[in-house]
C-alpha cells in the first residue's frame, strides 16, 4: 500500500451489488512498486488480522480482514457479512504444522496430506466466486520450528490447484518472520505461490531489508504485526515475560505498521488482533478487551487510516508498580505480605476513569494443533482492599509461586486502557 484514502469511504451494501458476481483481484510490479487492484480499481488496503467487531472495524474505515482457518468463515455467512460491508477477506487455510497432526516426510501420513488437500480444494471451489474474496491464505507459519522442504509441497499443490481453477484471485503464504532463506523456500519449493505474507512483531524493522535480501520481487503482505510477542520479549529473572501497557503498545502498532507500509512492495499490513486473543494473559496482543471495549491501539490505527483519531480517546496508563517497583525491577515478595500497588492513568478527552484490579496466577501454555493454546486460569479472589481507584492494598497469595497483578482503566465511553506487572511470591 503506497497511499492511505483519508477518512472512510461509503459502503456499498449488498442489496446494491449482484452477489454472484465474483471479484476480479489483480496485482503488478512497475518499476519496483506493487499495486492491487479489485475489479480494475486500485484497492487501497485498510486490513486487520481477525475478523471480530466488524462494526468498529467499519467506523475506522477497514476494507480487508483476515481468517486463519476454514471455521473462520462460518460456512461462509463472515464472507456476506464482509460484503454487505464493503469488505474483502484474505481467505486462510489452516496447513497442519509438521507433527501437530502430520508428518509431512512420512509416506505413513501421505493419506492425511491427501485429505487435507481434498478438504481445502473443495473450499475453493465453494467459494471463489464469492464476491469478498481477496486472496488464498494456503497455510499460516508452516515454516516455523524448522519444518522439513516437505511441507512445501502440500503448499505448492494447494496454489497449483487455485491458479488452475480459480484464476480471480492470488495466492498467499504466511511465513513465521522474514528470514532471507525462508523466503527463497517459497520461491523455490512453492513457485504457484503469488505473494508472501510475513506475521512479525519484534523484528518489523528486519523485514523490509530481508525482503530485499532474499531476491524477492512480488508483492508481501506483513500479515501479522503488533508489540513484541511474547515469546520474545524480556523476561523477568524466573523466566516470565514483560508485556508492555496498552500505550506503549499503541505507540508500537503505529511505528511497525507506518515502517513496513513505506515499502513500495508491500500491499497490505494486517494489524494483529482485530479482537481479544488471551493466551499469555488476557491483553497480549488485543486491540480490544474481551468485553469489546477499544484501546489505545484501535485509537492509533484509526489515526493511520483517517489521519485523525476517533471522536474517544482510550485512556493513557503508564507505570503500574509494587511497592514503588516496576515490571523491570522484577518484585519478589513473601506469602501473605501486604503491599501498596498504584497506576498512573490520564484520559486525553477528559472523562472520569474507573480502575478494575485482579491477581491471576501466571499462565503456563502448552503447544497446540493450532498454535499455542493457554491453561485458563481465574483471579484470585480476597486479596486486593479497596483504595482510591488509581492505588490499592494487595495481600500477597498464600502459595508461593508465579503471578500478575492487572490493572484496567475504563472511561465510561467503552475504551480502556491496561497495564499487568509480573510478581513473584516466595
Amino acid at each position: 500500500m503506497k497511499k492511505l484514502l483519508l477518512g472512510i469511504s461509503v459502503v456499498l451494501l449488498w442489496s446494491c451489488t449482484n452477489s454472484s458476481q465474483p471479484s476480479v483481484v489483480t496485482f503488478e510490479v512497475m518499476e519496483g512498486v506493487a499495486t492491487l487492484y479489485v475489479d480494475g480499481e486500485e484497492w487501497e488496503t485498510r486490513a486487520v488480522s481477525g475478523f471480530d467487531f466488524l462494526d468498529m472495524a467499519q467506523e475506522a474505515g477497514v476494507n480487508t480482514l483476515r481468517t486463519w482457518g476454514l471455521l473462520n468463515l462460518d460456512n461462509g455467512r463472515l464472507l456476506d457479512e464482509a460484503h454487505k460491508r464493503g469488505m474483502k477477506v484474505l481467505v486462510g487455510f489452516w496447513l497442519a504444522h509438521q507433527n501437530l497432526g502430520i508428518d509431512y516426510t512420512s509416506p505413513a501420513d501421505s493419506t492425511k496430506i491427501k485429505a487435507q488437500y481434498n478438504r481445502i480444494t473443495a473450499a475453493v471451489m465453494e467459494y471463489k466466486d464469492h464476491p469478498a474474496v481477496l486472496a488464498w491464505g494456503v497455510a499460516n507459519e508452516i515454516n516455523a520450528k524448522n519444518a522439513p522442504p516437505e511441507v512445501w509441497n502440500a503448499v505448492n499443490d494447494i496454489a497449483a490447484f487455485i491458479k488452475e481453477h480459480d484464476r480471480n484471485h492470488p495466492t498467499v503464504t504466511v511465513l513465521a518472520g522474514s528470514k532471507p532463506e525462508q523466503i527463497r523456500d517459497v520461491m523455490e519449493r512453492a513457485p504457484a505461490i503469488d505473494i508472501v505474507g510475513i506475521n512479525s512483531y519484534l523484528d518489523t524493522k528486519k523485514v523490509r531489508d530481508d525482503i530485499q535480501r532474499a531476491g524477492w520481487k512480488n508483492p508481501f503482505m506483513v500479515t501479522e504485526l503488533g508489540p513484541d510477542g511474547f515469546w520474545e520479549s524480556d523476561t523477568t529473572s524466573w523466566g516470565v515475560p514483560l508485556e508492555v501497557n496498552s500505550s506503549v503498545a499503541a505507540q508500537m502498532y503505529s511505528e511497525r505498521y507506518r515502517m513496513v507500509d513505506a515499502d513500495p512492495l508491500c500491499i497490505g499490513v494486517f494489524p494483529f488482533k482485530w479482537g481479544s486473543v488471551p493466551k499469555k494473559t488476557p491483553t497480549w496482543l488485543s486491540i480490544f478487551l474481551s468485553d469489546s471495549c477499544k484501546t489505545a491501539s484501535y485509537d492509533a490505527l484509526y489515526y493511520i487510516w483517517n489521519n485523525n483519531y476517533p471522536a474517544n480517546r482510550a485512556p493513557v496508563v503508564n507505570n503500574l508498580t509494587i511497592n514503588g517497583k516496576t515490571a523491570m525491577d522484577a518484585p519478589v515478595l513473601k506469602t501473605g505480605e501486604s503491599v501498596l500497588a498504584g497506576v498512573e492513568a490520564a484520559d486525553p478527552d477528559g472523562d472520569a476513569l474507573s480502575f478494575q484490579w485482579e491477581v491471576l496466577p501466571e499462565i503456563i501454555l502448552t503447544p497446540g494443533i493450532q498454535g499455542t493454546q493457554k491453561i485458563t486460569v481465574s483471579p484470585l479472589e480476597g486479596l486486593i482492599s479497596s483504595g482510591n481507584g488509581r492505588n490499592i492494598s494487595l495481600s500477597c497469595p498464600g502459595t508461593p509461586g508465579a503471578y500478575r497483578l492487572y490493572v484496567y482503566v475504563y472511561d465510561g465511553n467503552k475504551s480502556c486502557g491496561y497495564a499487568n506487572l509480573p510478581f513473584l511470591v516466595e
